[in-house]
């Protein structure tokens, strides 16, 4: 999903759903890192270009002085806060919902001052969207083109826009006289929104404090606001460790409904990061206590999964759900030496078949059901206690592994840099975790899908899920930290993640 192998133009969900600026900024960095050839990275770069100028020019909201949930050219045809837009030009398997009669602005005709031969060409919903206006099919004969809907549309939510503006930061590292402004005008944006940078759900806030010191890395201008800002909103997350629920943990929210990777591994990165821009070791040592936590209890030691989160308060467990298409190593196909459709073929491509030859069958994924190798690893070894107010919930997101792998990979650095009696021991440590979670993106996370490709379990439909690209956004992201590190060359993953990101088509 995402932005893939296009330009990165809008599309048809949030700024960054479906733009994938983060991944696509990652993508330039990745290729660069692990060798590609020059066009190659060239083509990267140009790629995370095009998307951030079509999320800066698509989804900038002059008149709310904030990012919109739709493109310029979109509505919302939803009311669930799912990111539904309508698309003009959208194209995919699916065609994008018709926007409500009302959504078109019926005070005038767009096709009106046209010759007869081109107004016809205008009064078709191809036409219509070329001229940037709104058609309008549900007046059967008197099917217009008018132009687009004046009223304000709703704006982004809280984390896409950190992410949007954690993209832009990036891009500002890449290009700083183009985006830089842009910077300062995101962030100062966040300052006069009703919420301001202090909102419910703490893995939220951290995005933001990620954003800011993209943003102070950059080395722009207003650096050290940006660092200044991180540390203040960085304190409100921290301050939601809690010891008294099985065990610690920061929590996700302000209700205090769970504890998640992405309010634990998210603030642990963060805490690094802070360290290596302040050298305030209060930064470390909190982090490495959130970090050692959490890899204790959420992650499993051998295979390098990471369980989501946990429930707290008597929260109903979350069911485990059926084993899901990564419980498979689908690094080969046990039918593919069998001539495709021959009755031996068939029979394979069964589950006892399957398993008659010793492998893997995936009966999660229809119509994409098939027999691979058996993992190499066993599964998730679930050790934070399980009692009625501790209740574990076992979705697979990409971006919970690459959480966990960039926070082990600041974590080195930070301790590295510490110059601390047990450093080269933590360096170890981290390195080994860090390989660990890579090996395990790379092994379990992927699918042969027009090169290999990041999946989540949504892809597949198993769990709904509206941010699957921002996961696999973030999943790049940390991917390309670490193979930036020293780690990497430790990395027992790296290989395999070469050959992801070297794939012919990659789609993130």
């Amino acid at each position: 999903g995402g932005a893939g192998g296009g330009g990165g133009g809008a599309g048809a969900g949030g700024p960054v759903e479906r733009a994938m600026l983060s991944g696509m900024l990652a993508l330039s960095r990745l290729i660069t890192v692990v060798g590609a050839s020059s066009p190659n990275a060239s083509v990267a770069t140009m790629r995370a270009e095009a998307a951030l100028d079509a999320l800066l020019s698509n989804f900038w909201s002059t008149k709310q002085h904030y990012l919109r949930r739709c493109a310029a050219n979109a509505s919302d045809v939803d009311d669930g806060g799912d990111s539904r837009c309508s698309q003009l030009g959208h194209t995919s398997r699916f065609p994008p919902p018709a926007p409500p009669q009302l959504q078109c602005d019926h005070k005038s005709d767009c096709c009106a001052d046209l010759p007869e031969k081109e107004r016809e060409q205008c009064a078709t919903q191809e036409g219509c969207a070329a001229r940037h206006c709104c058609w309008d099919d549900s007046h059967g004969p008197k099917n217009f083109c008018s132009p687009p809907p004046t009223a304000e549309r709703k704006l982004t939510g809280y984390w896409n826009y950190q992410e949007a503006l954690h993209a832009v930061a990036l891009g500002a590292a890449l290009d700083p006289e183009k985006y830089s402004a842009w910077v300062r005008q995101l962030v100062d944006a966040q300052f006069i929104q009703g919420t301001g940078w202090s909102v419910d759900y703490y893995d939220d806030m951290n995005w933001a404090v990620l954003a800011l010191l993209a943003a102070h890395d950059a080395r722009l201008d207003g650096a050290q606001d940006y660092l200044n800002l991180a540390r203040k909103v960085f304190g409100l997350v921290s301050a939601a460790w809690d010891d008294s629920v099985c065990g610690g943990g920061v929590w996700w929210d302000k209700m205090h409904t769970q504890k998640a990777t992405a309010s634990n591994a998210g603030p642990a990165l963060s805490a690094a990061l802070l360290f290596k821009a302040t050298s305030n070791t209060t930064y470390l040592e909190w982090g490495q206590r959130v970090y050692l936590f959490w890899n204790a209890t959420m992650t499993d030691p051998q295979t390098g999964a990471v369980t989501d989160h946990y429930n707290a308060g008597g929260t109903p467990p979350s069911p485990a759900p059926p084993p899901i298409h990564h419980n498979c190593s689908h690094t080969e196909d046990c039918c593919g030496d069998l001539p495709r459709g021959s009755p031996a073929y068939n029979k394979c491509a069964t589950p006892s078949g399957c398993e008659s030859r010793g492998c893997c069958w995936d009966q999660n994924s229809p119509p994409h059901n098939w027999c691979s190798g058996k993992p190499n690893v066993s599964s998730p070894t679930r050790r934070v206690r399980n009692t009625e107010s501790c209740s574990l919930n076992h979705a697979s997101w990409t971006y919970n592994e690459g959480l966990m792998l960039g926070a082990a990979t600041a974590l080195a650095a930070a301790a590295a840099s510490s110059n601390g009696s047990t450093s080269a021991a933590l360096q170890g440590r981290y390195g080994a975790d860090a390989a660990r979670f890579a090996s395990h993106l790379v092994s379990a996370q992927t699918e042969q899908k027009e090169g290999r490709v990041l999946v989540d379990s949504c892809d597949w439909g198993e769990t709904p899920c509206h941010d699957c690209s921002q996961f696999k956004g973030i999943a790049y992201r940390e991917l390309g930290r670490w193979l930036r590190s020293p780690l990497a060359s430790l990395g027992v993953g790296r290989a395999g993640i070469e050959r992801l990101v070297r794939s012919p088509q990659l789609v993130i």
